[in-house]
């Protein structure tokens, strides 16, 4: 499958700082895993973007697993860019 460019809205920026700094104040080291695992996930989705849940109208979502819990990365494709819109954790209400 050819890679696709990924990009996040501003919105999904904001969240991975927020999600970053509320981690690093409780683990500077588990923060830091934080941004690794998301690093990964993001090159995964340039070239696996179907591995998510279909949600309809181009909308898909992925569940990440970190430690005993999870994230969730909402985001959407084309034939050539993976547009996250939002990243939250699995036990925010959303």
């Amino acid at each position: 499958m050819r890679a696709r460019l990924v990009d996040l809205t501003p919105e999904a920026e904001l969240d991975l700082y927020r999600l970053y700094d509320w981690l690093f104040e409780r683990s500077p080291k588990a923060a830091t895993r934080l941004v690794d695992t998301f690093e990964r996930v993001f090159e995964n989705l340039a070239t696996a973007s179907d591995r998510g849940r279909d949600l309809g109208e181009g909308l898909r979502e992925l569940i990440v697993p970190f430690g005993e819990r999870s994230y969730v990365v909402r985001y959407e494709t084309t034939a050539s860019q993976v547009l996250v819109a939002r990243v939250w954790h699995g036990l925010e209400q959303r």
